[in-house]
């Protein structure tokens, strides 16, 4: 496999692969630098830098990257950063997944906006009138019957 004139990370079992690191030297399973080579830092994306060491950067909060690092085209741009979709936020950078809106709560963002989707406290409680029983909602759906709030 070559990657040639691209900077990228790309997380194999338990390690980071340089291969495309076009300055700097490959991290190693030796490198004083090889508590990079754990599954933490898989969601990384890579910037380019002289040492391919510290060449990556995490997604910001709000965003993810699921990807489990077995594609490079994957992890070379910061756009690989995906926004948390509806109903979902992500409050840590360098997260693989979001955090659902817990049931009676939604965020309509649908992922245009990672600072609407950074932070548990942007999901939203139902108003008067209407609920959610599910988890990671958009929007409040339930209506309240007749005499009920």
């Amino acid at each position: 496999m070559s990657y040639s004139g691209s900077t990228f990370c790309m997380a194999l079992t338990h390690k980071w692969d340089f291969r495309g690191c076009t300055t700097g030297v490959p991290i190693s399973d030796s490198s004083p630098n090889s508590a990079y080579n754990t599954d933490v830092h898989r969601n990384l994306v890579a910037t380019p830098k002289t040492n391919c060491d510290s060449s990556c950067t995490s997604c910001g909060a709000g965003k993810f990257l699921s990807d489990a690092g077995e594609i490079a085209s994957k992890h070379n741009s910061a756009y690989d950063c995906a926004v948390c979709g509806a109903g979902k936020w992500s409050g840590s950078a360098a997260s693989a997944s979001c955090t659902s809106c817990e049931a009676g709560k939604y965020l309509g963002d649908a992922g245009v906006s990672a600072i609407e989707h950074d932070s548990g406290d942007d999901c939203k409680i139902c108003s008067a009138g209407v609920y959610q029983v599910t988890t990671g909602a958009a929007s409040c759906t339930g209506i309240c019957g007749a005499g009920k709030y």
